[in-house]
């Protein structure tokens, strides 16, 4: 059987994990990524061209707040991917 290098996620799936992670069992989050932005000349010498090159700082969940709306397919509501547990469940 081959060895698994690599999982990927989709950005909800992202987003369920960093829910149950963080342990919040309620209200609307979706993904956050922080980025930062440079400017550089790159190329060959005598052919240099401007570029950009996106930096990923961070990821993390924000709560949505009433009266935005992202698209549906970007929010997760905690109540339902990670419900409080009751003591005499646990």
């Amino acid at each position: 059987m081959p060895e698994i290098n690599q999982y990927t996620f989709s950005v909800k799936e992202l987003t369920e994990i960093l829910i149950k992670n963080a342990d919040i069992h309620e209200g609307s989050w979706m993904l956050s990524v922080g980025m930062g932005f440079s400017a550089i000349n790159i190329g060959p010498e005598g052919a240099h061209r401007p570029a950009g090159i996106v930096i990923f700082d961070a990821v993390g969940i924000q709560r949505v707040q009433e009266g935005e709306t992202p698209p549906p397919e970007l929010v997760v509501n905690a109540t339902s991917v990670n419900p409080r547990r009751n003591k005499a469940n646990t």
